[in-house]
Order: C-alpha cells, then sequence, then structure tokens
C-alpha cells in the first residue's frame, strides 16, 4: 500500500484514520476487515492563541497576551524541549518554558499564569502611533530549531482603543475621572444642580432616590453643554477596528470630540461623581448611560439584551445620546434621552420611562463592574477603592449585547 504523502503534508492536526481491507470477488465482498490507526504529524506543530491588537491599558492591567501555547508532536518522542516566545519589535522580554518530554504524538498546552509574556511598560507608554509586530514561538531540542511560528500582532498607540474585536471592556481603561478637567465641570454642575433643585451636592446615590440619581446626570449633562465642545467623526468602523481616544482635558482644550470621546467624557463626569455610567456602542455610534440605582452587572461580560429591556422598563438606568452637546442648542438631559442622530437608539417618554432600548441584532455595551481592574490608558495610575488583580475606584459597568 503506497502512502500518499502530500496528505500527511497538509495534514493540519493529529488526527485517526480507518484502514479498511476487503477481499472481493468480481463484484462480490467475501470479507472484510478494518482497523483504526493514528495519523501523526510529519513535522510538530505549534498554535498561539493571543490577542492581535494591544496598547498600554493591557500592561498596566496586567491582562496576558498569550492565551494559550499548543504543542503538537509527531512520531518522535522528544526529552529536553524549549519552547521560546520573543517579539519584533521588543515590547516585551522573551518568554521560555522547558518541557521535559513529550510522547510520539503526543500534545502540551501551556496558558498564563504559567505561560508569562510581560508587556514592556516603557515601549507601550511611548508609542504615539500604531506600530505592525510579531510574535515568534520556537520549539528547540538542544540547540536545534525543530519547529518555529511567527504571527502577526498590532501594537497600538497608548491613547488608541482596539475596537470590539480584542478585548472589549479594555475600553474602561479610557475613562479617567481623574482627569483635572473633570472637577472643572462638575463644579459647574453642581452649580446648575443647585440652581435646579436647591441642593448643590453631588452625592451620587446616597439619597436611595433615582430622581436625584437622574438630577445629577442631568446637570452634568447641561455643565458639558456649555463647553462650546463641536462634533467630529470617527473613523469608519470604530467600535470593530477602534481609534484614537481624545482624553477630557483634550476635549475640552480641542472643542472637538467624536461620540465616543463624549461617552467616555459623560462616563468620567458620572465616576467621579460616584455614580456608575455605562457606554453603548451601536451601529456604528456610542451612547452614554448611567444607573439610576447602587446597581452593578453580575457579570464582567453578558449578552442579556432582554434583561437591558427590563433595566429600561423598571427606570434603572438613563440612556442618552451624547453628540446633542455640540448642538448649537445643546438642550437638556431629557432631550439627548430622546431620537438620536441615528436610528434605532433608545428613546425616552416625557414620563422619564424611556419608550425602548436598541433592537438591532448587535448592540453592544462596553463597560466595567466597580471592582474590575484598570488602570489610566493615559497615566496608568492605579486608584484604591475596590479590590481586584488591581486596585481601582471606578464604578462602571461593563458588558455587551447582541
Amino acid at each position: 500500500m503506497d502512502l500518499k504523502t502530500e496528505f500527511f503534508l497538509k495534514l493540519p492536526e493529529q488526527r485517526d484514520g480507518t484502514i479498511l481491507l476487503k477481499l472481493k470477488k468480481g463484484a462480490e465482498t467475501l470479507a472484510e476487515w478494518s482497523s483504526t490507526v493514528s495519523l501523526v504529524l510529519p513535522q510538530p506543530h505549534l498554535t498561539l492563541i493571543y490577542d492581535h491588537s494591544i496598547n498600554y491599558a493591557f500592561q498596566q492591567n496586567a491582562i496576558p497576551v498569550v492565551k494559550e501555547l499548543r504543542l503538537q508532536n509527531n512520531g518522535v518522542a522528544r526529552k529536553n524541549l524549549v519552547l521560546r516566545l520573543t517579539t519584533e519589535p521588543a515590547f516585551a522580554p522573551s518568554a521560555e518554558i522547558r518541557l521535559q518530554s513529550i510522547e510520539p504524538a503526543g500534545e502540551f498546552r501551556v496558558s498564563p499564569p504559567n505561560l508569562n509574556l510581560k508587556l514592556s511598560h516603557d515601549f507601550l507608554a511611548e508609542l504615539n502611533e500604531k506600530v505592525a509586530g510579531w510574535l515568534k514561538v520556537e520549539m528547540l531540542d538542544g540547540h536545534e530549531v525543530v519547529q518555529s511560528i511567527t504571527e502577526p500582532i498590532t501594537l497600538l498607540a497608548r491613547n488608541e482603543w482596539c475596537g470590539l474585536v480584542a478585548l472589549p471592556e479594555i475600553l474602561a481603561a479610557f475613562v479617567l475621572p481623574n482627569d483635572p478637567v473633570v472637577m472643572t465641570i462638575l463644579s459647574r454642575a453642581s452649580d446648575v444642580l443647585k440652581e435646579a433643585t436647591g441642593r448643590s451636592g453631588l452625592n451620587g446615590y446616597q439619597d436611595k432616590s433615582r430622581k436625584r440619581a437622574w438630577e445629577q446626570v442631568a446637570s452634568i449633562y447641561k455643565a458639558i453643554g456649555e463647553l462650546g465642545i463641536r462634533y467630529i467623526n470617527p473613523p469608519a468602523s470604530f467600535e470593530t477596528s477602534g481609534q484614537k481616544v481624545r482624553f477630557p482635558s483634550e476635549i475640552v482644550s480641542q472643542r472637538f470630540g467624536t461620540c465616543l470621546d463624549l461617552a467616555l467624557l459623560f462616563a468620567a463626569c458620572c465616576e467621579q461623581s460616584g455614580l456608575r455610567p455605562f457606554v453603548f456602542i451601536h451601529d456604528g455610534h456610542a451612547y452614554a448611560g448611567c444607573w439610576l440605582e447602587a446597581r452593578s452587572l453580575p457579570e464582567p461580560a453578558g449578552d442579556d439584551l432582554q434583561q437591558v429591556r427590563k433595566f429600561e422598563a423598571d427606570d434603572l438606568i438613563a440612556v442618552f445620546e451624547t453628540t446633542t452637546v455640540t448642538n448649537d442648542q445643546p438642550g437638556t438631559l431629557e432631550d439627548a434621552e430622546g431620537p438620536p442622530r441615528s436610528g434605532g437608539a433608545p428613546r425616552k417618554a416625557a414620563s422619564h420611562n424611556r419608550e425602548a432600548i436598541p433592537t438591532c441584532s448587535r448592540c453592544p455595551c462596553i463597560a466595567v463592574r466597580e471592582d474590575f481592574a484598570a488602570s489610566d490608558a493615559r497615566s496608568g495610575t492605579h486608584h484604591s477603592g475596590y479590590t481586584r488583580c488591581v486596585t481601582h475606584e471606578w464604578s462602571f459597568e461593563r458588558t455587551w449585547f447582541t
């Protein structure tokens, strides 16, 4: 029986096959015999599972870039192997995994924390533009490189969000409640709140009143609307490919902002006020939202649109268009909760109960739970207040809905 060399060379991984022997006389089968055999790779096979785009926030939040490294051996027993992971450019020092032995056709898998590629703070913090890079894995038997693979990776500027394709929740790193301009906005919001309600305190949920929480968001909306910010269009398909983000001080000084910039600005102001904001991303557009009670989602991420509709029906969340603050007449928060610039987003009825949450086929909502660890994308500052991996004070919810 002749084996087909081309078949084995194209074999993507080890698999079982069947050998079938038949004794035939003419068209009649007199007897047959079958046996299962293992089809072994001609060469060891390496597979790397990793995030294809990373930025400075990944380093600050100790997010593992490589999720898993897998070695599928061929038909040769091997001992004292080294799996070496290197990068180009040098955005991380090399990492090595030592493997005492692996059987013929054996498999070896390694993932964090046993596989730890430590990202370079200095390299990623200094990136002002996107850079193309590589991850290289080598399998060494002694000094001989038996097998290797090279995979592409995109290194984003420190102020660049990677979009929904990589790690959507890293968007929370771009919410900067401690940016100096946030307190300037809140100072004006406090004055607005006093004019409207007779009380100036931005006290989060201390009153245990949804109405009071909404009034605080409304005062923040009015204060931002007085800044004379102008709208600027985001890059095409920003929700998947990402975009550079303007920080609050840049938005105010430049007086320009995209929908995402403005949603993050509102989130920063709400967070600093003790409220728990959302950033909704839907149909190429970003919106802001906020809990009206001191609540949080049970999981860091989810896709339960019905749950969001229930929050809306129960008047637990406020969702609003942020780019209305760039209009010549920004109006009020109630106006922003009405029909937005692009169709299909949440609307609010006059009774302060929104009529609907988006009913599109994909409506991601990015947020970070209050105990979700995240660090400033700009300064890398870790804020005290909550603990999980890294301490941070955010009350920013994270999930996305489809």
